[in-house]
């Protein structure tokens, strides 16, 4: 479905209630954009996603299978499976597009891989 920016903004005017679930309007610009990988070194244990410990602020982060991998990751949290018939998860598959997380604190997302040495990349952007 095409619709414009007007016909968008004129609908939630409206109270319409419609689903545009690729669109993330925003009024003001990202303070800081991050970049970052992490590699799952045991397929089955998974790893957070940013190690140290520390809690990392946050608004979004955008995650992505490394196009490297021969197979799909699986984020989430700390209890997160990639394993075929024990998924906990989103699963990400290389060359597919980012899945975007809305979290306030980084180290709330873990990985997790079916083959061992698979990894992903991300973007976490900061108001």
């Amino acid at each position: 479905m095409s619709v414009t920016l007007e016909e968008m903004l004129s609908q939630f005017a409206t109270g319409a209630c419609i689903s545009y679930p690729t669109v993330n309007i925003r009024r003001t610009p990202y303070k800081q954009i991050y970049s970052g990988s992490q590699t799952v070194t045991t397929a089955g244990t998974p790893v957070p996603l940013v190690s140290g410990g520390n809690r990392i602020p946050c608004d979004m982060v955008m995650i992505s299978a490394d196009q490297g991998n021969t197979r799909e990751v699986a984020i989430g949290d700390q209890n997160v499976r990639a394993a075929s018939g024990s998924v906990k998860g989103v699963l990400v598959y290389p060359g597919n597009v980012p899945v975007v997380f809305y979290v306030d604190d980084l180290t709330r997302l873990w990985v997790d891989a079916v083959v061992s040495g698979e990894r992903c990349c991300f973007n976490y952007f900061v108001y």
